[in-house]
């Protein structure tokens, strides 16, 4: 049993070695993150229009809270 297993697994590092490497599903165009240019414009997008709604949040919740009690006073 031992001995097929071995066999079997320098079976699959022989064909790694010889078709360049190990490579997730062959895929070569595949950025660091493992993303294709069209999902990592997709995940950009959406975290952009994320950072920008928390940012308005934010800001809003900064005036209402100077409408409210400021913090510094201007004379």
């Amino acid at each position: 049993m031992r001995v097929q297993k071995r066999q079997a697994c320098e079976q699959s590092w022989d064909q790694s070695k010889q078709s360049g490497g190990l490579n997730m599903a062959g895929n070569n165009d595949l950025s660091l993150s493992g993303l294709t240019e069209d999902q990592a414009q997709e995940l950009h997008s959406v975290y952009m229009s994320g950072l920008w709604t928390f940012t308005l949040m934010c800001v809003l919740a900064h005036i209402a809270t100077w409408i409210w009690r400021p913090w510094f006073y201007f004379s």
